[in-house]
């Protein structure tokens, strides 16, 4: 499995890059929105867990740009924030599933299995 995590903690996105390089999942990390919708056209498809905060351009905002370019990979939010507006709008816009900081390792992998069947259906 591939999965792109975008996230503007380097302690979060090294932790989780750890637990998927350790399961034998391709994972590759950035640090802003900006940075993941440049490479995005070059990438081949992959799960991707984003962060709600991220600076600049929050989550959301990279999941409606993806939409608008036409990439429709799942997406699992990854987040501290936790607001019920937050959460319908990141699933009203097709997010997979929503997982809130802290959280265990089970969270994460079951969140991802989710994702990887939605992204195996749309193959």
């Amino acid at each position: 499995m591939r999965v792109y995590v975008v996230d503007d903690d380097e302690c979060i996105t090294n932790s989780v890059r750890f637990l998927l390089t350790t399961l034998k999942m391709e994972c590759r990390t950035f640090s802003s929105g900006d940075e993941f919708l440049e490479a995005v056209s070059s990438l081949p498809p992959g799960c991707i867990i984003l962060d709600v905060s991220l600076g600049k351009m929050n989550g959301i905002e990279v999941q409606e740009e993806l939409r608008r370019l036409g990439i429709n990979w799942p997406i699992v939010f990854f987040t501290g924030d936790c607001s019920v507006p937050l959460i319908v709008k990141a699933i009203q816009n097709g997010a997979v599933e929503f997982v809130v900081k802290p959280s265990t390792e089970k969270d994460i992998l079951t969140a991802l299995h989710k994702a990887s069947v939605s992204l195996a259906a749309a193959a």
